[in-house]
């Protein structure tokens, strides 16, 4: 992420600067219970003071950080979550027991993740059976009495049977699994569905190239890009990876690219991602790197390293009809959606302001139905694979709960450094009062935490000059 915060440091105003460094202290210093019951009813577009800044602020600092890492839009999302997003990004980086603060898979996915895991669950006793379409729930005696499947691409149905069920689909599908006998024994679970629209759009798409480019330890945010496109490139952390396995045998780098904003019209072809071709998308994904990468200086990107282009599969044709007439600005929203070129199969939850308390819990008031994806409450609180672990972790508590069995799994707090906490304190005191965040904090707190911050800094210091030391003494010995 280095390309947003070398262009801050360049292209905003002094008074910009220091508006933004204001409003993460403030962040820093605020107690959670403003997090949760103030923040969270505040766009992060407003909290930024996004209206009285220039374009480079509002797209480095504003947009940059909701579009380009959540799909979300700024105007709307919640600053709680975005704000704390935020300090956890720059907690990790000052962090000095932590020596990286962007972590990837050292392999493809599947290799290193989802094999295994499946290797495991299967070796275990866990029966996985593929291409099966939940279709709904039934209910018996205030339960849960089976979840009917149907094999997708035929008509046959299932009903499956268990002790417990976990509802770990998509928001949108949860909305759909709610049936009125489900709503009759838990009305609260009527949120999922209020909250299934909070939706966007946010998928991937990869270019295999035919030369070694590594353009950046970690992600890339490319902040002129319209499509809000992120990247990484992949097989430098791949140690030993041979791709030479793979496709045609000359593929030597992958650029992994994220697509987050398909409403905005693209650099070149000015059409929205939604609605231009799979092979649309393709071109213009391509020529905004090219823009940002390209300089007059060096070429980092040409057409003849591209040896294959894969869109995320869930980016399908949208097979709809579209209902065209003489005057297509008088169709309404609902059949302009029909105009897209593609539809996005899995669309990504967004945390918009006030839509904490629609989220659900794991446990639910059905004593054998738990839930488990990202849209549910949790520390985390926001659509990431650390979000669907810690929802799918509460269930999994809930279930031992059941049981009657205690040996629960761990969750883990948002990381807060112990040298606010003294101004975290003085903030709750005046937030009990009904007061609003002040930065006029008492002279002592003020000291006690810059004098902690130093000692937090130096021993950092030290102990990165001593670790550094070793490595060298090591290497000489090698």
């Amino acid at each position: 992420m280095i390309d947003t915060f070398h262009q801050a440091k360049n292209e905003l105003t002094h008074e910009e600067k220091d508006f933004f460094a204001h409003r993460v202290w403030q962040l820093m210093s605020s107690c959670p219970e403003r997090f949760l019951n103030e923040y969270e009813s505040i766009g992060w577009w407003e909290f930024c003071n996004a209206d009285n800044f220039s374009d480079n602020y509002r797209r480095l600092l504003v947009e940059g950080l909701t579009r380009s890492l959540v799909a979300a839009k700024a105007r709307k999302a919640s600053t709680k979550t975005v704000g704390s997003i935020f300090l956890q990004l720059i907690y990790g980086m000052l962090n000095y027991n932590t020596k990286d603060t962007d972590r990837v898979l050292n392999g493809p996915t599947n290799d290193a993740w989802l094999n295994p895991w499946l290797e495991y669950l299967t070796k275990i006793g866990v029966r996985y059976q593929k291409g099966m379409l939940a279709q709904g729930l039934e209910t018996s005696g205030g339960k849960i009495s089976g979840a009917v499947v149907q094999a997708v691409g035929t008509e046959a149905v299932t009903t499956v049977t268990g002790d417990y069920y976990i509802m770990a689909v998509p928001l949108e599908r949860a909305a759909y699994l709610i049936s009125k006998n489900i709503l009759k024994i838990d009305p609260s679970l009527q949120n999922i569905i209020e909250l299934s629209p909070n939706v966007e759009w946010m998928n991937g798409i990869q270019f295999y190239l035919n030369e070694e480019v590594n353009l950046n330890y970690g992600h890339t945010i490319y902040s002129n890009s319209n499509w809000a496109l992120t990247s990484i490139s992949q097989i430098q952390f791949w140690d030993g990876y041979d791709l030479s396995r793979r496709y045609n045998g000359k593929v030597k780098s992958i650029l992994s690219v994220d697509i987050s904003s398909w409403y905005a019209e693209g650099n070149f072809n000015n059409k929205k991602a939604m609605d231009c071709t799979i092979d649309e998308i393709k071109e213009e994904v391509w020529k905004q790197l090219q823009m940002e990468l390209n300089t007059d200086k060096k070429e980092t990107l040409t057409d003849k390293m591209r040896e294959f282009v894969h869109l995320d599969n869930d980016i399908m044709p949208n097979a709809v009809e579209p209902k065209m007439g003489l005057f297509k600005e008088l169709l309404t929203d609902s059949e302009h959606k029909y105009l897209q070129k593609v539809k996005d199969l899995e669309p990504l939850l967004v945390n918009q302001t006030n839509t904490w308390t629609l989220r659900p819990n794991a446990f639910t008031k059905i004593p054998n139905l738990f839930l488990a994806s990202d849209y549910v409450k949790n520390n985390t609180d926001l659509a990431t694979m650390e979000g669907a672990n810690e929802a799918a972790r509460r269930a999994v508590n809930s279930i031992l709960n059941a049981e009657g069995k205690s040996d629960y799994c761990t969750i883990w707090p948002l990381y807060n450094p112990a040298m606010f906490g003294m101004v975290r304190y003085y903030d709750r005191k005046r937030y009990l009062k009904g007061l609003d965040w002040s930065p006029d904090f008492p002279k002592i707190i003020k000291f006690i935490t810059f004098a902690w911050g130093l000692l937090y800094m130096l021993k950092g210091f030290i102990r990165n000059f001593l670790f550094s030391k070793k490595d060298v003494s090591k290497s000489n010995q090698v």
